[in-house]
């Protein structure tokens, strides 16, 4: 049950689920996942209602890679509370823990969980964590392109990161370590 239009509620959910997120993450499980607002009926053994099947379209159909993205009904919640904000900073609802991709759509920023909830994670320790096991990953996947690509995007996301957290340089991933060749004879 959401109150009013339900932003305080959608900026708990962005903030638990970059939490919950980073902690995967961190522990080597990349995920991705959609959010909808809207019905839904839920109890201990069913689930049902048109912000479920929104996000599971949403996940199936727009979160290539590892990341929770917003469904079209949660993306037009932020853009609704976004216009009673003229200013957009950092006390804005939402701009904490949401990112906008090439294509426009949302996607909940779960490494802004080290820098948004102090004391929950230690910047430095879990990045360096998080660059390990992306490294991890791209190396053991590197025949696997269809997976590996998915862990070049999270590079991606997490060097980017880096570039906006300004003391976290030393953090990045030197994704030139970890091409995959393009062109190979088929001789072997």
């Amino acid at each position: 049950p959401i109150s009013f239009f339900g932003q305080e509620e959608l900026d708990q959910v962005f903030r638990e689920l970059s939490r919950f997120q980073m902690r995967l993450a961190i522990d080597g499980f990349f995920v991705r996942g959609g959010i909808s607002m809207g019905p839904l009926f839920m109890d201990d053994i069913l689930v049902y209602g048109r912000a479920l099947l929104e996000a599971i379209e949403a996940e199936r159909s727009f979160a290539i890679d590892p990341r929770i993205i917003l469904a079209k009904s949660a993306q037009e919640a932020v853009d609704r509370a976004l216009k009673f904000y003229p200013l957009k900073d950092e006390e804005t609802p939402h701009v904490q823990y949401i990112c906008k991709d090439a294509g426009g759509r949302y996607y909940v920023d779960y490494l802004r969980a080290v820098v948004s909830t102090e004391g929950y994670f230690s910047k430095k320790r879990d990045l360096s964590k998080h660059k390990a096991k992306i490294e991890s990953e791209l190396k053991k996947n590197q025949e696997d392109t269809q997976i590996w690509s998915k862990y070049m995007w999270v590079a991606g996301y997490h060097n980017e990161f880096c570039d906006s957290c300004g003391d976290c340089q030393h953090l990045k991933i030197d994704i030139c370590n970890f091409r995959v060749p393009i062109r190979r004879s088929i001789m072997g």
